[in-house]
């Protein structure tokens, strides 16, 4: 199946530039909180989705929105607004931004409304990081090896065996910060590692094993 990897954690101009053979980025409103004019170059002619991101520097409900109207709307796709710590008022996020006339991509979180999968078209499932391997493959086996609707986005995940089993796991991330100098040495081995690519269908593939 084909599946797409976005890049992530494009904060500086040279990142951006050394990623610019790669079509498909993820961008956090938390790293680029003050939208930087260099980037209006790159983020034409490739598919780009915004997030909130986290971290100190990310910003507040309706500072997101204030970014969505300046800098997003119109132009690229964006996730809703999310409380890690809270998936009800991630719930609540994702509605009150579409009754303002919002259009955002939901997110699913452990412990969330997980009948967005029998609802929508994509959605994100965070909170994949924070597991240890068993886990994630629990979870991922609990909500994605049954009937859904939905196609989706495996947050921050980019290694082919958790992509694998699941038919509607289409989509996934990686952080290029946190390779910067093997891609600076490297950079076409690298890029193969980002945007389309086909991942065999495998559900027989259970258990994933680093």
């Amino acid at each position: 199946m084909k599946r797409t990897i976005y890049v992530s954690g494009l904060t500086t101009k040279s990142l951006a530039h050394q990623a610019r053979v790669i079509p498909y980025w993820l961008l956090r409103v938390s790293e680029l909180r003050r939208y930087p004019e260099w980037l209006d170059p790159y983020v034409t002619n490739r598919s780009v989705m915004w997030s909130a991101g986290s971290g100190i520097d990310r910003p507040d409900y309706m500072g997101y929105l204030s970014y969505i109207d300046k800098h997003i709307i119109g132009r690229h796709a964006y996730l809703q607004y999310d409380d890690f710590r809270d998936p009800n008022a991630t719930t609540w996020y994702l509605k009150d931004m579409r009754r303002r006339g919002y259009n955002p991509l939901p997110i699913l979180q452990p412990g969330g409304n997980s009948m967005l999968l029998h609802s929508e078209d994509l959605v994100f499932l965070s909170g994949l990081l924070q597991m240890d391997d068993m886990e994630r493959s629990d979870y991922l086996d609990k909500h994605l090896m049954v009937g859904i609707r939905a196609k989706v986005h495996l947050l921050g995940i980019k290694d082919a065996p958790w992509f694998a089993p699941y038919a509607a796991a289409i989509q996934g991330d990686h952080s290029l910060r946190e390779t910067h100098g093997f891609w600076r040495q490297r950079c076409t081995e690298r890029s193969d590692e980002f945007g389309e690519q086909w991942i065999p269908y495998s559900p027989m593939l259970y258990r994933y094993r680093a």
